[in-house]
């Protein structure tokens, strides 16, 4: 008897761990009274994260899927604009686009059901002013019941579908297509807005790009257009739900997108581009290095939420590459995940021995994904990520460090000056200046696209130049850079800000 209980237990056991449990799904997603809820088909585990760099609130969902019927909600609240749902390997992942200032709190069982995410305390919306105190009502009595004549409904306010007069209004929409097919959809306005753009893949044979544009107004309405010659648009339509200038993208599966804004003129810029475009790597450059930007005399552009003494932040060091993702090779057959990875190791211990918390994105020869290797960020808060390679261009002829910001933000910029200028002065390499990475992809490096806090990526030498080559085989080269970096991070971290992002 005992054999049998035991050989019982034993394939319950195996059948647990063998065969695979079945996906809780997302299955509703609402918005009431400033507070959402979450509905998944069955209970599961989960995980919450709040990132800076953009605010956002991440809940992961252990072994969860979305359900097919899922649609994402189109209303916002107080504490947050917008909700974009990723489905990972095994999980789900929502972000929530928080404003400024809030501090939502996620309420639910482990494992759940059921999650509610509410304001937070002292975060509730009452207008202008708190509600009054109301005196104490007078002791029960028993009365009667009213008559029907003295029932009266309570008012009802239904809101206004149609924009206030004076608002924003779309001058044109267009949509361009680039020799390497990805695309960009340039909106014009008479004022400055902020978009919400989120991904509605709610039907997988039907994937939309949705741009929302809050307060604005399209005239007519209801219109469409087909984008020439291009693979990843198929059609772009307008309209005005609930109010809301909305524009919805046709895209062709899962692409990537980065939305800019202008002020002069007004403009709203959506670049489109293939979900590969932007994980290629930084290295195998196919044209000559651009010019770099013109260096800024202002003091350095830093988050309000970063502390002025660098032994208060944590410095994640991405080594580039690793394992069957050598990188470029030098003449001599120099590769350059090793230079980075010593170099990283390098900063590591200098950082250390200032007593500066320093962690490492890997520290092997092993190939890590793009996707990655800035996730540990979002534990560390406050923190700066730093992606360490090496260069490489047809033309041998170019030498020097490049350092590497994403797109256009001015917080990264100023962060990848401080460093450009403390390596060069360290190591003695040509000053080859700044760059966006928005000049080699138009999405940007997807290793900075996808960090949450300020992040850069430092183009050490060209290991492709015999004598770039020579200085990244030296121990006391790569020290040195090693060495220039914590300058530029102290020099970046601990300057006079001159403004608050």
């Amino acid at each position: 008897m005992r054999v049998a209980i035991s050989i019982g237990l034993f394939f319950l056991a195996l059948g647990r761990y063998c065969w695979p449990q079945p996906l809780a799904a997302v299955a509703n997603i609402a918005v009431r009274s400033n507070e959402v809820t979450i509905q998944l088909s069955s209970s599961t585990t989960y995980a919450v994260q709040r990132v800076r760099y953009p605010d956002q609130l991440l809940i992961t969902l252990d072994n969860c899927t979305i359900s097919p019927r899922l649609s994402l909600p189109r209303a916002s609240a107080s504490w947050f604009t917008g909700v974009q749902a990723d489905v990972m390997q095994g999980a789900v992942r929502l972000r929530f686009a928080l404003t400024p200032g809030s501090r939502p709190e996620v309420f639910g069982a482990t494992p759940a059901r059921t999650l509610t995410i509410t304001p937070g305390r002292g975060e509730r919306v009452y207008g202008s002013a708190p509600p009054p105190s109301l005196p104490a009502p007078p002791p029960a009595q028993a009365s009667p019941p009213p008559r029907e004549s003295d029932r009266q409904a309570p008012p009802v306010t239904q809101p206004s579908s149609r924009p206030p007069s004076g608002a924003p209004s779309v001058t044109e929409i267009h949509y361009r297509v680039a020799d390497d097919g990805s695309g960009q959809l340039q909106v014009g306005l008479t004022a400055p807005v902020r978009p919400n753009v989120f991904f509605l893949a709610t039907d997988p044979r039907r994937p939309r790009l949705v741009v929302d544009l809050p307060g604005a107004v399209i005239s007519p309405p209801e219109s469409s257009l087909t984008p020439q010659s291009n693979d990843l648009v198929s059609r772009i339509r307008t309209g005005m739900p609930g109010g809301v200038a909305r524009i919805v993208l046709d895209v062709a599966g899962k692409v990537r997108y980065k939305v800019e804004t202008q002020l002069n003129p007004c403009q709203v810029l959506v670049n489109v581009s293939p979900p590969t475009a932007a994980l290629e790597q930084p290295d195998a450059h196919m044209e000559p290095a651009p010019e770099p930007e013109a260096p800024s005399a202002s003091s350095p552009v830093r988050p309000a939420s970063l502390p002025n003494r660098l032994e208060d932040v944590t410095i994640v060091v991405d080594p580039g590459h690793g394992g069957k993702a050598a990188g470029a090779r030098g003449p001599s057959g120099l590769l350059e995940k090793d230079v980075n990875l010593d170099i990283a190791r390098r900063l590591r211990d200098v950082l250390q021995a200032e007593g500066v918390r320093a962690l490492l994105s890997r520290d092997s020869d092993v190939d890590v994904p793009l996707r990655s290797r800035p996730s540990v960020c979002s534990q560390v808060q406050p923190a700066i990520f730093v992606s360490i390679h090496c260069n490489s261009n047809p033309a041998r002829r170019l030498r020097g460090t490049e350092t590497y910001y994403h797109l256009r933000d001015p917080v990264c910029r100023s962060l990848a000056w401080a460093i450009e200028q403390a390596v060069c002065a360290a190591a003695g390499t040509v000053n080859r200046g700044v760059r966006s990475d928005g000049i080699r992809f138009r999405s940007g490096f997807a290793v900075l696209d996808e960090a949450s806090v300020p992040a850069v990526l430092v183009e050490v030498a060209y290991i492709n130049n015999p004598e770039d080559e020579a200085l990244l085989a030296s121990p006391e080269f790569r020290q040195r850079v090693a060495v220039g970096i914590a300058n530029g991070l102290r020099a970046y971290v601990e300057a006079p800000s001159a403004a608050a992002n």
